[in-house]
This record gives C-alpha cells, structure tokens and sequence, in this order.
C-alpha cells in the first residue's frame, strides 16, 4: 500500500470507485435469488384462463342473443339494461311511451333470457326484471 499523499485525490478516487460498483450492481439482472418462495407471501387470485374464456363466450353469447331480437326491442334492451338509461329517457328517446318501453324491455329480456338458457347459461342481465 501507498501512503495518501493528497487527501483530495484519495476521496475523488474512493468516490469513482463507489459510483462505478453502483452502476455494476444496476446493470445486473433486477431479479433478486429469493431462497423460499413460499414465503413471498404471493396469492394469485387472478382469474383462470378457462375463467376468462368462459366469460368471453358468454358475452358473445349475449350479444347474439341482443342481436336476434326484434329492432325495437334491442334497442330498448341495450339503451335500458346496457346503457342503463332510466325508462323516461329512453321512451323520450325513442318516442314511444313509458309503458311501452316497460312492455319492449319484458318481451326482449325473456327472449334473451330464453336463449341464453338454451345454450346452457344463466342470465347475465341480472334478476327477472
């Protein structure tokens, strides 16, 4: 070992020394080695790939459903129970009256509903309504 002559240039050369480990230690994978993995504590409480393809064909499923009713029907269905759109709007917005959206929204939920069974799936409108 070499006596330190200059203070200054030992404390610059500490500090390049230092910043250049640093910028080793970034530059290694980011992965840190853990010896237990169950103690990570991680809970996947994602959904399943066969959950989320199943929900895919349901909603496809819905919608063909939304599809094959009649014109005004689905108009009602989709502005009521998807837009969620009160009653009073959409009969104002189609020009029909409130009892006959109430009357459109029965008929096209049934058929839905009916058709969804068919296919061996549980109503996704929620309950009768």
């Amino acid at each position: 070992m070499r006596p330190i002559v200059s203070a200054k240039s030992f404390l610059f050369t500490v500090a390049r020394h230092l910043a250049l480990d640093v910028l080793r230690h970034e530059r290694r994978s980011p992965i840190d080695s853990v010896g237990d993995l169950a103690a990570l504590g991680v809970l996947d409480n994602g959904a399943t790939v066969h959950e989320i393809v199943s929900k895919h064909e349901k909603v496809e499923l819905l919608i063909a459903a939304i599809d094959a009713l009649p014109a005004r029907c689905r108009e009602v269905v989709i502005l009521h129970k998807l837009k969620l759109l009160p009653v009073r709007e959409v009969a104002a917005k189609l020009g029909i009256s409130e009892k006959g959206v109430e009357i459109q929204l029965k008929r096209g939920l049934v058929r839905v509903r009916e058709c969804l069974r068919r296919r061996g799936i549980g109503s996704l409108l929620g309950p009768e309504s």
